[in-house]
């Protein structure tokens, strides 16, 4: 199944998302998960909805996720 979701590792990527004026007439969903994979529910709603909807994902028990964004 594609996945179109983006995952976001650093706080300034998150601000930079939350901010991001070009953006301000598409809807942003940020998932919290402690999974390791994306589940395939949000895949396939990323998938059907992707030129309506910018689905993100934080998973907080990935190394590379910044302590700052985990504390969010």
């Amino acid at each position: 199944m594609p996945d179109f979701t983006h995952k976001i590792t650093s706080k300034y990527e998150y601000d930079t998302l939350i901010k991001a004026e070009n953006d301000l007439d598409i809807n942003k969903v940020i998932l919290f998960t402690k999974k390791d994979k994306v589940p395939p529910t949000f895949k396939a709603l990323s998938a059907e909805f992707r030129d309506k909807i910018r689905f993100n994902i934080i998973q907080i028990n990935d190394k590379k996720v910044s302590p700052e964004l985990k504390a969010i």
